[in-house]
């Protein structure tokens, strides 16, 4: 009997070690395993925050080629217009009928210095800075109207925008590019661009050219970029396109999509 119940104390306690090692096993495996999950999501952030940081560093270099481009259409390319202008007007003073035979290019020379004047301020940094995003956004505007005729209805609800001036900066960015494929590829009459603060934030540009199909352009470097752009404003950027129906774009808080 006592050769019995030592069996069974032997089996209970030699049950109660196995239990107790399957459970240390199972502690470390699971240990293991949070371990790995973890270290697996720091490597995806880290990945992450290296791809940001390296667009964000594509997109300063590129807001510093801008910048010194501006500056150099303004400084050097606008001065040398002027001096040509000048110089045509010392000639027309003097000349009537050379006056009325360079009348026409005068009128040109003066439109093209302008265009350019305007093209080196939205190219430009520091300009950006001391302008709100609808200062900017009006004066593209302008510059369709005057140099393209095309009609562009602007609409803005007024209210201050919170936004950061870098994010500011990436939409105006956008924008441009935006309103650089319409002009070149659209062959558009008419765009309508809204600026909206309230509900919540969002640019919308409709055009009603030729359109696209998206599918077929979705890895372009033209969407490509904006994209890129979008998410470092913390954007998203829907496109609304078919071939033949125009286009329309919306930007807008990625939270909000």
């Amino acid at each position: 009997m006592n050769n019995e119940s030592l069996l069974l104390e032997t089996i209970i306690i030699s049950t109660i070690i196995l239990l107790l090692c399957v459970a240390v096993i199972a502690v470390i495996i699971s240990l293991s395993h949070k371990h790995q999950a973890e270290q697996e999501v720091k490597v995806q952030e880290l990945a992450v925050n290296y791809e940001k940081e390296l667009r964000k560093a594509e997109i300063e270099v590129s807001e510093s080629v801008m910048t010194n481009i501006g500056l150099e259409l303004h400084d050097n390319i606008c001065m040398m217009l002027t001096s040509v202008s000048y110089g045509m007007n010392i000639l027309m003073i003097h000349d009537d009928e050379l006056r009325e035979q360079l009348q026409p290019y005068q009128k040109t020379l003066q439109e093209t210095t302008d265009h350019i004047r305007i093209i080196s301020r939205t190219l430009s940094r520091h300009f950006i800075l001391i302008k709100t995003l609808d200062e900017m956004i009006k004066m593209i505007v302008e510059r369709i109207y005057s140099f393209h005729g095309i009609h562009v209805d602007y609409e803005y609800d007024g209210t201050e925008l919170n936004l950061t001036k870098d994010q500011e900066t990436l939409i105006f960015r956008i924008f441009q590019e935006l309103i650089q494929n319409i002009l070149k590829h659209a062959n558009a009459q008419n765009i309508v661009i809204h600026l909206k603060v309230r509900p919540q934030f969002s640019l919308s540009v409709l055009d009603d050219g030729n359109g696209f199909d998206l599918d077929a352009i979705v890895y372009k470097n033209g969407i490509k970029n904006i994209t890129e752009r979008a998410k470092l404003a913390a954007m998203s950027c829907e496109y609304f396109t078919s071939v033949g129906f125009g286009c329309k774009v919306i930007l807008k808080p990625l939270s909000s999509s």
